[in-house]
């Protein structure tokens, strides 16, 4: 069973990966330059039924309006916004929030 869940988690982190390479080659350029100034990569290691698996991913810092306007350029809009999972409602003073994007 837990060999059934690693399984399950490395394809979501590989389907998630995959969603963000599509994204990145669809923004703009000038936009990418401005968030590589405040991204690190981070690493995974997940274990799979083919033994230990890496995966790497850039993570960048973003504003919500740099996050909608990468959605909108790759056929998202955004369909809500929360500060928190509770679903409160976001304010511009938040420092997180929860961003759902739906198919324009």
């Amino acid at each position: 069973m837990q060999s059934q869940n690693a399984e399950s988690a490395a394809q979501y982190v590989a389907s998630c990966v995959e969603f963000y390479d599509e994204l990145y080659r669809a923004v703009d350029p000038n936009l990418i330059n401005r968030l590589n100034q405040q991204c690190y990569l981070a690493e995974q290691v997940v274990e799979t039924l083919n033994g230990p698996r890496e995966y790497r991913v850039s993570l960048c810092y973003a504003t919500p309006q740099q996050l909608d306007e990468m959605a909108r350029k790759t056929g998202l809009r955004l369909r809500e916004r929360w500060s928190n999972w509770q679903r409160k409602p976001y304010t511009p003073s938040d420092h997180m929030h929860v961003s759902a994007y739906v198919r324009a």
